[in-house]
């Protein structure tokens, strides 16, 4: 009598003989598959170019109090200080995300234009430029 799991285990070997009719015992023998060659390019597709240093924005950021301040340049990872009153930092990028937990201390310029306040003392503002 034949057993359900015995078709299966057919089934399966002769999957597997048909799979390696080139001659080769195991995967290890064979050789290795050729990689697909590039897709071609579609002129209606539009790629992002990388910005140039010339485009590139320049953001920089006073401290005229303490305050918490994170900074998320273009898909880098994100930069994160707490900053002392006086404290000045500087960042270049394309796009900024940028998040203060004092917006109220901070005097912030974006390629060299002063931004108006952004918040009072201790308010957390959220802000995408450009």
């Amino acid at each position: 009598m034949t057993k359900p799991w015995d078709k299966q285990q057919q089934a399966v070997e002769k999957i597997s003989v048909e799979s390696w009719s080139d001659g080769t015992r195991d995967r290890s023998q064979a050789e290795d598959p050729e990689e697909p060659p590039p897709p071609p390019e579609d002129k209606n597709t539009r790629k992002e170019a990388l910005p140039q240093d010339k485009e590139l924005s320049t953001l920089v950021v006073q401290a005229t109090e303490e305050t918490w301040i994170r900074i998320q340049a273009d898909d880098k990872e994100p930069f994160q200080v707490m900053l002392k009153a006086g404290e000045i930092i500087s960042h270049k990028g394309a796009r900024f995300n940028v998040d203060l937990g004092n917006a109220g201390g901070v005097r912030i310029s974006f390629n060299g234009k002063n931004l108006k306040a952004l918040g009072k003392s201790g308010q957390v503002v959220h802000l995408r430029l450009p």
